[in-house]
């Protein structure tokens, strides 16, 4: 068998080299080619809908929406603190337990328990001073805007019975203001770290030390109430408050003069505007208004009753009702029935008409301009302005 010499020289050596750096190339194009591998999905938990975290099998925790929770009743817990869970070991006081299914998967949860817990326990040493002036044992909440001091329980016509649950319940209603509240004035206010601390029990004994002895005032009436730091305090009198819903309601009254005080700091707010709004919240949730300073002995409380809008247009076509100039000059607990529905209609009025420039004008009134430079800068209004449009939407409205 005849052998051909394989030839050799510069041209063949480069053709060589080029080959086999294309037998070396090839094969990592062909790896860079292959699509990606997919991410493994993320286990979907039935249990906790992936929260990793139940709900304390007590009812009515300040509950808010998780980012990975499916359409439906939202399942994460607010912030949130609670003596009685602590005592009771349900939930170790913060409103949730592990899920089980997540347990062995995300031990990060079991640290953040802990932790919370611990949180806790310093929350409730922290009241003990407030316990000894009281001089009773009240379950303490502290959700993320109120700090919840209750004793009531077994109300008539509410959804639960025992002091705990009603504990719970009172600190979700609280939240529910607020939520309601923060769709006016927005997500900031009031002020971040403001504390508004509500005092609701069972019997008359612990409402006046906190009355005498932490708000220090010298009242006797049913009413306590401080601002800047904001504190309310009430108990179920049953001469006042027939069942559940007429505490709430009055709940919802005072826990509205609250927030719009403690919005953007404490100033001093006309009296229609701060018993407007109070009035506004009240019968948003209740679709009627009957809360009223404990001082007045007002002379047509007839109004009072049902629905005031045609009560008070009445009275506005007969030209039988206070004009701005007086409504101006007077106090929330000087004015009578009608000037309560009338200081009421004001705010609805304005928020109807406008819901951001309601906002600004409150921001003008908070940074202590008088009412008449607030109405022009927000509404480009005089006051007789404001008020001929007031009595127009009443005609046309009510």
């Amino acid at each position: 068998m005849t052998r051909h010499p394989i030839p050799c020289g510069p041209a063949v050596a480069l053709g060589l080299f080029l080959a086999s750096g294309i037998a070396l190339i090839s094969p990592l194009r062909a790896q860079d080619d292959k699509p990606a591998e997919k991410p493994k999905p993320v286990k979907k938990c039935s249990t906790c809908r992936n929260t990793r975290k139940l709900p304390c099998p007590h009812k009515f925790l300040p509950m808010v929406p998780h980012p990975e929770q499916p359409p439906g009743p939202p399942l994460g817990i607010g912030p949130f603190k609670c003596s009685a869970c602590l005592k009771e070991k349900c939930c170790n006081g913060v409103g949730w337990n592990q899920c089980g299914s997540c347990k062995k998967e995300h031990p990060e949860i079991t640290e953040e328990s802990e932790t919370m817990t611990g949180r806790v326990d310093g929350f409730v040493k922290g009241r003990a001073p407030t316990d000894e002036i009281l001089k009773v044992f009240p379950v303490w909440v502290e959700t993320e805007h109120f700090t919840l001091a209750a004793t009531i329980e077994g109300m008539k016509g509410a959804p639960v019975s025992r002091g705990h649950d009603t504990a719970h319940l009172y600190s979700q209603r609280l939240e529910q203001v607020y939520t309601w509240f923060a769709e006016i004035f927005g997500d900031s206010a009031p002020e971040v770290g403001h504390e508004h601390t509500e005092f609701l029990f069972a019997t008359p004994s612990p409402h006046q030390n906190v009355v005498s002895k932490i708000i220090k005032s010298e009242s006797t009436s049913g009413l306590g109430m401080k601002r800047y730091p904001d504190m309310f305090t009430t108990w179920n009198d049953k001469q006042a408050f027939e069942d559940d819903e007429d505490f709430h309601r009055d709940v919802v009254h005072n826990t509205a003069h609250l927030l719009i005080n403690s919005y953007k700091g404490y100033a001093e707010l006309p009296g229609w505007l701060d018993e407007g709004f109070a009035h506004f919240v009240e019968k948003a949730h209740f679709k009627k208004g009957a809360t009223y300073c404990f001082s007045e002995v007002p002379p047509d409380k007839p109004i009072a009753e049902g629905d005031w809008r045609p009560k008070l247009k009445a009275k506005v076509l007969k030209k039988d009702h206070s004009s701005f100039s007086e409504m101006q000059r007077r106090a929330s607990d000087a004015m009578n029935h009608l000037q309560h529905a009338q200081a009421w209609s004001y705010v609805d009025f304005l928020i109807a008409t406008d819901k951001k420039k309601f906002v600004a004008f409150v921001d003008a009134l908070k940074a202590k301009e008088e009412q008449r430079e607030a109405f022009k800068k927000a509404f480009d209004w005089g006051l007789t302005e404001f008020e001929e449009n007031w009595v127009n939407y009443v005609k046309s409205k009510y």
